[in-house]
């Protein structure tokens, strides 16, 4: 995927030639080696999931802080 990426200049920022260089840095250096990471066990985020863990957890904050 990442060897896929178009790079696009970002005025003042950087150009698509540096990230085209960390890209291949990325690619054919920093990672070349490394063994595969298991993502079976990986789930999806839904956003009624993500709703209520923030519902849940703001409760569970305020009741820390003030005690209801």
């Amino acid at each position: 995927m990442l060897e896929d990426a178009t790079a696009f200049d970002i005025p003042d920022i950087v150009r698509a030639v540096e990230i085209n260089q960390m890209k291949q840095s990325l690619i054919k250096e920093q990672f070349e080696n490394r063994e595969s990471i298991d993502i079976s066990t990986n789930e999806y985020v839904t956003l009624s999931g993500m709703q209520k863990f923030i519902d849940e957890e703001s409760k569970y904050i305020k009741n820390m802080l003030y005690g209801e």
